[in-house]
């Protein structure tokens, strides 16, 4: 079971963007998608102190993901988050 699957929104529209499928744990193909892991791995999952089904992870990923994208400022994006620099970018929804 993903407990993430449930919470990958569907795209708002169309992308001519390619998937391609490279072999797990190869951060030198898949970089950012291991980085993005690694960092749920150490900061999310590690700090859930509800019981380990699917509703508690989703639960609990939900609530890093909202401190990570509206609340937790990044030195790559000049301090600010994610959703803050998107809007910058006049990408917002």
């Amino acid at each position: 079971m993903r407990p993430a699957a449930s919470l990958i929104p569907a795209p708002s529209k169309p992308r001519s963007r390619v998937n391609m499928a490279v072999p797990p744990r190869r951060p030198q193909l898949n970089g950012i998608v291991e980085r993005a892991n690694r960092t749920a791995r150490s900061e999310c999952w590690r700090a859930c102190d509800g019981e380990l089904n699917c509703a508690a992870m989703n639960k609990a990923l939900r609530t890093y993901l909202d401190y990570c994208n509206d609340r937790r400022p990044h030195r790559s994006l000049d301090m600010r988050t994610p959703n803050q620099q998107a809007a910058f970018l006049g990408m917002a929804a």
